[in-house]
């Protein structure tokens, strides 16, 4: 091939590339309609004790909030239950 056709083709594959790229990462509508949900200070305010309680366990809390106690179902009782 000639060394100037092989330059425009492949100057032509990386300004394709490039635009395929671009197009493929753009979001072509913006939904302004919709309102959005404002924070306010009350209501990170309000989440304090569940945030405080979430880090104190995460970092190895021997507390009895930390330990999380699955409920205890009885066989018997669920299968009298389903026969009624």
């Amino acid at each position: 091939m000639d060394k100037n056709l092989e330059r425009k083709i492949i100057w032509t594959l990386a300004i394709i590339l490039i635009l395929v790229g671009l197009m493929g990462c753009a979001n072509p509508t913006v939904n302004a309609d919709q309102p959005t949900k404002k924070e306010s200070i009350l209501s990170s305010v309000g989440n304090m004790g569940a945030i405080g309680e979430a880090l104190g366990c995460m970092f190895g809390s021997s507390d009895p909030i930390c330990t999380k106690k699955k409920p205890q179902t009885n066989i018997n009782n669920e299968k009298e239950i389903l026969e009624d």
